[in-house]
């Protein structure tokens, strides 16, 4: 077994409803693919991939949630605990389908006033062209990197 080549880990939960395009996002930031064939997620999956954040090498784990209503105990019984729980939870407002306007649920403007409601950082993205993805995974492992240097100072 070799030496790992990261420093850190994040752990990334992906929530949502069914069909918005969780599992497309994930693909396209770990592997930058993507296909109009996927099948929808049952239970939990997760995928990993390394990146460089302020010149640390961090392994971001993407934990993809089933969105369909019948696993929606199975996931909140598995993370039962976890951070997602935790009030001082690094949080993003994600908004997908950004190369399909007319067919869009939620507006960009409905996006933003959402976000400003919940004080969430929002992100348009397109998991199908990939416009705005690596923004959005990026800016959650911010979040967690500038959480934890807080918590360190503090002790």
């Amino acid at each position: 077994m070799g030496e790992k080549d990261y420093e850190l880990t994040y752990k990334i939960l992906i929530l949502g409803d069914s069909g918005v395009g969780k599992t497309c996002l994930i693909f396209r930031f770990i592997e930058d693919i993507f296909s109009d064939s996927y099948i929808s997620t049952i239970g939990i999956d997760c995928r990993s991939r390394t990146v460089d954040l302020d010149g640390k090498r961090v392994r971001l784990q993407i934990w993809d949630t089933a969105g369909q209503e019948r696993f929606r105990t199975l996931t909140s019984a598995y993370f039962r605990g976890a951070m997602n729980a935790s009030p001082n939870v690094c949080k993003i407002l994600v908004g997908n389908k950004l190369d399909c306007e007319d067919e869009r649920v939620i507006n960009k403007f409905r996006g933003l006033s959402m976000s400003e409601n919940t004080e969430l950082e929002f992100f348009e993205t397109s998991a199908r062209t990939g416009e705005g993805v690596s923004e959005a995974f990026m800016a959650v492992a911010r979040q967690i990197k500038e959480f934890q240097d807080r918590k360190r100072q503090l002790l």
